[in-house]
């Protein structure tokens, strides 16, 4: 029977205090219960927005040039034939690189083999390179050629973009209690 005094006590505590929380005093000294309503109240919300903004980028391109000649023809030294091979190019950008030319001589008893030169070749300037291959007399051969220009570093200025965080005046409904 103790036992279900004190619970009824602890019971009847917890139901006056949470009965007490939900009212309030008035300057009278009245209790009355809270008035609670929705209102509209003005706020700063957060978004991300995507902001343009300008970027250099660097990009590395090949030197201009222009082929001025090609000449592939058989000399003699000695009693040794040679396939001789001149290309001309000329450097037109503004900048001095270095360019590479190989020469691919084939002929049916040798196969193919590349022989090729590099030189410092300055803006408007005209080199020749030349290659003398060994070949064997009324050997027919095949020469190709491929030029490998020198490269400079360009800047240009790109459009980028990052994501910045705005605040936009917003309105949002709350509960206020008195």
């Amino acid at each position: 029977m103790k036992k279900f005094n004190y619970f009824v006590l602890i019971f009847l505590g917890l139901v006056l205090f949470i009965n007490g929380c939900s009212k309030t005093d008035t300057p009278s000294g009245d209790s009355v219960a809270n008035n609670c309503k929705q209102v509209e109240e003005k706020y700063l919300e957060p978004y991300i927005e995507q902001e343009p903004y300008q970027a250099i980028e660097e990009e590395i391109v090949p030197l201009k040039y222009r082929v001025e000649g090609v000449n592939f023809y058989q000399t003699l030294r000695g009693f040794d034939v040679y396939e001789k091979g001149e290309v001309t190019i000329r450097n037109l950008d503004d900048e001095t690189g270095t360019f590479i030319v190989e020469q691919m001589f084939t002929t049916l008893n040798d196969g193919s083999t590349t022989l090729k030169h590099a030189y410092q070749i300055l803006p408007a300037e005209e080199i020749t390179f030349v290659e003398d291959y060994d070949i064997d007399a009324s050997e027919d051969v095949n020469v190709a050629y491929n030029i490998i220009p020198g490269t400079k570093t360009i800047q240009k200025v790109i459009t980028e973009y990052r994501d910045v965080t705005k605040y936009r005046e917003s309105i949002r409904t709350v509960e206020k209690c008195d």
